[in-house]
């Protein structure tokens, strides 16, 4: 039958050749070495053998009705550099009795198996494509009883977005499966893929994947395909999504996700077009992390939002159960997209140790049998969304909550916002042990407390307010900051707040103060900088006393510079003030002092004997740049006791300068002159 194939490479313009041709009555066909060539080559198809029986008698009414089989097939189209490369290989096919009526264009098949394959696709970049013509649909329907794969090696490339893709496949099966054409709809009683071993590489980002793809326009709006699935169902034995180059770290890590024993089931799928539902029944998997998890839910799509539905996500320490709607838009046009979300959660300790090793030696401390509760309800837009609620606890320990209001988020110059805190430590034991981890080398421990605060913003403009509430007493700070023009204040009020209960070995005991901060700028170099600060210690128990009626202030004002603190207790009876002008490159400033009594020991600052009264002044010039430093200090009327030794003199003269390179300094009083000189 050569001449047959003679006619069909000329009718086809493809070149066709077979070792071995043979048609046996009444239609039976085998083949045997058949190589298949397109006119430009670039297209290859070749096959060992291949057996087909056609029935001859619905021939006669354009019925085509057939089984056979195909062994060892080879296609090839393009090349790795082309558009479009792929390179398959089938160890078999076998076709089942299946029909293909020529008249109404409505094909059957019974049964169809593909027994072994490797497959290669690789898509390239192609910058020349064009949107083409919408054209008539074709008028076919093609049913299939059952379509079964076994033992499929599928890879695939696909710069800039997929590295790569290598997916081995023991078994997948097509039930009852239906493809209109002509009125663009897929139907599928069930798709099940067993056992598959999948990796999916993609590439590090970069600003061309970051980059806007250019919208294609077809000529014409076509009908949209509706597809419709009964069951899809998947078992995994390994799969990853991971970076190309990155190296697994502990816990999750985001740039390479491996999962094991998966299984995900899915029943009545629909999309048509931009509506998509996705019912998941179940998901099963354990991830690298040690982190085995379970969920179920639905996710749906239409052309104006995406939508999470009762979805609950499960693992053996932990729940959640998330309902949740994101519009589809611009997140930061005028109106925003439409948000809200409902979420509830149980978070295990161990789960957080599994997923974030790194917070293990700060979390380990605390107790593992309370979970983390998180509670969160929002809703509005992605530029005004309302906080309903947003909760955060260790339940019988401490509670977390905010609610309120927000608006221009995407432009944090122009966000306003509302909104309140709330909190509660009700039992501070469990806490304790992460203290200790937190501060080894200071005591520190939080009281039973109450936490009630407001933050407002009015674009740039931040005023805050936070009370703390314990038993004893409480603390309460105002403040402001304005972030176009670094400007702030702040006002801080303690009534006799319980300073011991947060640090039990400072020998602090309730303190009663207040302090107000009002400025603008930080840089003191700077003219335009001022700061106004008071403080004032009203009573604080200290070791064996009590301090009272201490104030302390700051001024700064144009680079001209006043500070200084004023006690009158009985043991802690001085004055000191520094003043000066702080300019950009010299500073300049006098400190006078009188120490009328200063008692180290009865403050319970010093073990032995140390304290007295003296008097000080002097001038300190400064040129940090320069690193240039000088000090005249005289020092009168001094009467020291330190240990056993008493000091008494009318007076002490020092004088301090320094350079980048060398330090002098001279002290000298009735009996003694002394000098020190480095370099």
């Amino acid at each position: 039958m050569p001449i047959v194939l003679e006619k069909v490479s000329e009718s086809s313009g493809m070149t066709i050749k077979a070792e071995n041709f043979r048609l046996r009555w009444p239609l039976r066909l085998q083949l045997e070495g058949v190589t298949v060539l397109t006119a430009p080559a670039d297209t290859m198809a070749t096959l060992r053998q291949a057996s087909l029986e056609v029935m001859a008698t619905p021939l006669l009414a354009m019925d085509v009705r057939a089984h056979g089989s195909l062994d060892d097939v080879l296609y090839k189209m393009g090349t790795p550099d082309s558009a479009i490369y792929l390179n398959a290989r089938i160890n078999s096919f076998n076709l089942a009795p299946a029909s293909y009526n020529l008249r109404t264009g409505h094909v059957q098949i019974s049964d169809a198996t593909v027994n072994g394959a490797d497959i290669d696709l690789i898509i390239n970049p192609d910058d020349t494509q064009k949107a083409d013509s919408v054209s008539e649909p074709l008028n076919m329907l093609i049913e299939a009883k059952k379509i079964a794969l076994t033992n499929v090696h599928y890879r695939m490339k696909m710069q800039p977005t997929i590295d790569s893709i290598d997916a081995h496949i023991p078994s997948a099966r097509l039930e009852d499966g239906l493809i209109d054409l002509a009125n663009s709809k897929i139907d599928g009683r069930l798709l099940q893929v067993d056992s598959i071993d999948v990796c999916y590489m993609f590439p590090p980002a970069t600003d061309s994947i970051a980059q806007d793809s250019a919208v294609i326009e077809p000529d014409s709006i076509s009908k949209p395909w509706q597809i419709n699935a009964g069951t899809l169902a998947l078992s995994a034995n390994k799969a990853v999504y991971a970076m190309t180059g990155a190296t697994p770290q502990p816990g999750l890590d985001l740039n390479y996700i491996q999962v094991s024993d998966v299984y995900v089931r899915i029943d009545s799928f629909y999309n048509c077009g931009t509506t998509i539902k996705v019912p998941l029944t179940t998901l099963k998997a354990s991830e690298r992390s040690g982190v085995k998890l379970s969920a179920d839910g639905t996710f749906e799509m239409d052309s104006s939002a995406m939508y999470a539905r009762n979805f609950n996500i499960e693992t053996i320490f932990s729940k959640i159960k998330l309902d949740a709607v994101m519009g589809l838009g611009n997140f930061s046009s005028p109106q925003g997209i439409p948000l809200t979300a409902k979420l509830d959660a149980k978070i295990g300790a161990h789960d957080i140790d599994l997923l974030y090793p790194s917070l293990k030696p700060v979390l380990e401390p605390l107790p593992t049998y309370n979970d983390i509760v998180l509670s969160a309800d929002v809703s509005g837009t992605s530029e005004h969304l309302n906080i309903n609620k947003l909760q955060v606890s260790l339940p019988e320990c401490i509670t977390l909550a905010a609610n309120g209001s927000m608006s221009g988020i995407s432009k944090p110059d122009n966000m306003n916002a509302r909104v309140s805190l709330h909190g509660s430590i009700t039992q501070p034991a469990p806490l304790k042990p992460l203290l200790a981890q937190l501060s080894p080398n200071m005591a520190l421990s939080i009281p039973k407390m109450e936490l009630n605060g407001m933050v407002l913003m009015n674009r740039g403009v931040i005023n805050g307010n936070l009370q703390a509430t314990t038993e004893s007493g409480d603390i309460a700070l105002d403040a402001m900051w304005n972030g176009r023009l670094t400007n702030y204040n702040l006002d801080l009020k303690a009534n006799t707040f319980p300073i011991n209960a947060f640090l039990p070995d400072a020998g602090l005991g309730h303190l009663t103060a207040t302090a107000t901060v009002n400025g603008h700028g930080f840089n003191p170099q700077q003219k335009s900088t001022h700061i106004d600060a008071d403080v004032t210690i009203v009573e604080l128990p200290f070791k064996q006393h009590t301090l009272k009626d201490v104030r302390m202030w700051a001024r700064l004002n144009s680079g001209n510079a006043d500070a200084g603190i004023v006690s009158f207790n009985t043991y802690a009876d001085f004055d000191v003030t520094v003043s000066g002008n702080l300019d950009s490159l010299l500073y300049n400033l006098d400190i006078d002092g009188d120490i009328r009594r200063l008692d180290l020991k009865k403050l319970g600052l010093s073990e032995t004997d140390n304290g007295g009264s003296l008097s000080m002044g002097g001038h300190v010039t400064m040129h940090p740049d320069k690193q240039n430093y000088d000090a005249n200090i005289k020092i009168t009327a001094v009467d020291w006791v330190l240990g056993n030794t008493e000091l008494s003199t009318p007076e002490i003269t020092t004088h301090f300068t320094s350079t980048d390179s060398t330090v002098t300094a001279t002290i000298d009083n009735e009996t003694l002159a002394a000098r020190f000189d480095a370099a």
